[in-house]
């Protein structure tokens, strides 16, 4: 992923609470997102790719000229089309992984910017289209921080259903029962996906997850002034107690003591 690529929004609009989508499928000239706001939809990205959910959150980016199923009980989004300055992607693999699916792990973040275009929609004046598209490539650079950032702790394979394993288990981490989440989105037991990460990975999932956890505590410790509870709902511990225990054992001291050590005072 090219950090330097800019996306350039062409129009945005946001959709509360359909029914349904006006067209069970379409096909697009330029580059297309959908991020869901409150509900669910299925989708089917391409002729032969499987259907899958997108929940909460989720900003399912289309590329052009990709025929795109959707179908859904109850739904609010916002719907972007745009296209690249400059250079631009090629495939949908060079953006996200090869489902279209980017889900955020700063959550609080992601919405409070898609909040803002929301805001700003009725808004048609010159100055407020800028202020989209500014919006749009926050989210985007968003996108590549935590792309890099998870890629620091990411080991290689060369089997494409191992590294789309990794990719959905950094995706659920945030959420309390990522092993059995991301074995059913890949099809496969709990146990089949244990066995099969532990012979490319030499570790176990809850390993992997475990260690994405620690990194993102971390750096919430030492860049931010959330409470360890706000830290433990944000990456998936149960509570602040569940979260010092895993944090001594991983690192051998308690969150506090490690956050004013690396706290700068100024």
């Amino acid at each position: 992923m090219n950090p330097n690529w800019e996306p350039d929004l062409l129009f945005y609009t946001f959709i509360e609470m359909t029914p349904e989508f006006q067209k069970p499928h379409d096909t697009y000239s330029h580059w297309a997102g959908f991020i869901v706001d409150e509900g669910s939809f299925d989708y089917q990205l391409g002729h032969m790719a499987p259907w899958l959910k997108a929940e909460r959150n989720d900003w399912i980016i289309v590329p052009p000229d990709t025929i795109f199923r959707r179908v859904t009980s109850g739904l609010s989004f916002h719907f972007l089309g745009f296209d690249w300055r400059g250079r631009s992607p090629q495939r949908l693999d060079e953006v996200t992984n090869t489902d279209g699916r980017v889900r955020p792990g700063h959550t609080r973040r992601f919405r409070s910017t898609t909040a803002l275009l929301r805001e700003s929609m009725s808004d048609h004046s010159p100055t407020a289209q800028l202020f989209r598209k500014h919006l749009l490539r926050d989210l985007w650079l968003l996108h590549v921080l935590e792309t890099h950032q998870q890629s620091l702790t990411v080991p290689a394979s060369d089997n494409p259903l191992a590294r789309r394993a990794l990719k959905l288990l950094g995706e659920h981490s945030a959420t309390g029962p990522a092993v059995n989440a991301t074995a059913y989105e890949l099809g496969l037991s709990p146990v089949q996906l244990n066995r099969m990460f532990r012979k490319e990975f030499q570790m176990t999932p809850s390993e992997y997850v475990q260690r994405i956890r620690m990194e993102k505590v971390k750096q919430l410790l030492e860049k931010t002034p959330l409470t360890l509870s706000d830290i433990a709902e944000r990456c998936g511990f149960a509570d602040e107690h569940h979260l010092s225990k895993s944090f001594k054992k991983s690192f051998g001291i308690n969150p506090s003591i490690y956050r004013k050590s690396h706290t700068i005072h100024v």
